[in-house]
């Protein structure tokens, strides 16, 4: 027994033979699933865009709530892949995407994204996008042309049987009767 107790080993060696292995093994953290990383897997915002190999996000993997920041998505989505008229407070960099200005006679003088125009009577005008307006906001003002500018009053509405267009009418200033002036028409969508 004497011999025995001869070669244990001393505490301190104890330590530095744990302290040893660890430092040589390392650690090691096993995930959940198998060939599988999940949400619960990754710490909060460790994943950027640099991380992300390019068309690795696309429709599928950006359901609501499965990504969480725009940086992400901003890459893997197009615009023809996204509803417009589904988004809601959303402003654009480049202004405004949808106007038109029109002369007193119905004619474009200049626009974006507007298909058509025309004067259909006294002072009313439909005009056309080429997207439904039904949930924009008409910005209608009476506005020159050239230098000069007209007076009066206009308002808008959407054009009734089509989703993609505005009517307005314009007034004049003396007597509130209908007239044929020049006017700038805006969507807010």
């Amino acid at each position: 027994m004497r011999r025995m107790l001869r070669f244990r080993p001393s505490p301190a060696f104890v330590l530095a033979f744990i302290a040893l292995s660890v430092a040589l093994g390392g650690t090691a953290t096993a995930l959940r699933g198998i060939d599988s990383v999940t949400k619960n897997d990754i710490r909060a915002n460790a994943v950027g865009k640099a991380e992300i190999r390019t068309n690795a996000v696309g429709k599928a993997e950006a359901a609501a709530d499965s990504i969480g920041t725009f940086e992400v998505i901003e890459e893997a989505l197009t615009g023809a892949q996204i509803n417009e008229p589904t988004l809601q407070g959303v402003g654009t960099a480049a202004g405004l995407t949808h106007f038109a200005v029109i002369a007193s006679n119905g004619a474009k003088v200049r626009s974006r994204n507007m298909t058509g125009s025309g004067r259909t009577g006294q002072g009313t005008y439909n005009v056309t996008f080429n997207r439904t307006v039904s949930g924009c906001a008409y910005l209608v003002s009476l506005g020159g042309t050239t230098t000069q500018l007209p007076s009066g009053t206009a308002s808008a509405a959407q054009l009734a049987g089509t989703s993609n267009g505005v009517r307005v009418r314009t007034r004049n200033a003396t007597n509130g009767n209908a007239a044929d002036r020049s006017f700038h028409l805006a969507l807010v969508c």
